[in-house]
């Protein structure tokens, strides 16, 4: 008879918050951010695999955008995570019907560039150059009156962020 195999232990999930990074005194370094990708807890291999889907949604819609743009489009997804009218994931957010023309389009399945890796990053850290929003649109591309009947919190690049 064979033994049988132990069980592989996981990792444990750290829970996500949206709350600001705080010094603690007389803490030689400031706490690092905490990710803020979905409201449940959840493993390093899970967060890796909503970055890489925030960077290829990125890719797909501010490719040619700066990376404060780039940004703000990634800050745009999470902000929709954390709101209550929205699905509470990042890929609930990225695959509800209708969101996101490059989701319907094929783009979203374009490996992302390092640029578009590192601002799904640093929105995960907290950066949201958007001002809170949860409505982008390009103003040269969009006919959507529900979208231009928004107001606009900050506009950057091409696109406009709204509320």
């Amino acid at each position: 008879m064979k033994p049988t195999p132990k069980p592989t232990q996981l990792p444990t999930a750290r829970p996500f918050t949206t709350s600001k990074p705080v010094a603690v005194s007389p803490a030689p370094k400031p706490a690092a951010a905490t990710p803020v990708a979905t409201k449940a807890n959840t493993s390093n291999a899970a967060v890796e695999k909503d970055v890489y889907l925030l960077a290829r949604l990125i890719y797909a819609e501010a490719r040619s955008e700066s990376s404060k743009g780039k940004m703000a489009v990634g800050g745009v997804v999470l902000n929709r995570v954390k709101h209550a009218e929205f699905p509470n994931s990042i890929s609930g957010v990225i695959y509800q019907p209708n969101a996101f023309s490059v989701v319907k389009d094929g783009q979203i399945n374009l490996a992302p560039d390092a640029a578009s890796l590192k601002a799904a990053r640093d929105c995960m850290n907290g950066l949201d150059p958007s001002g809170g929003s949860i409505f982008f649109y390009n103003p040269k591309k969009t006919k959507n009156k529900f979208l231009l009947s928004r107001k606009v919190v900050v506009t950057i690049g091409n696109h406009r962020f709204c509320k």
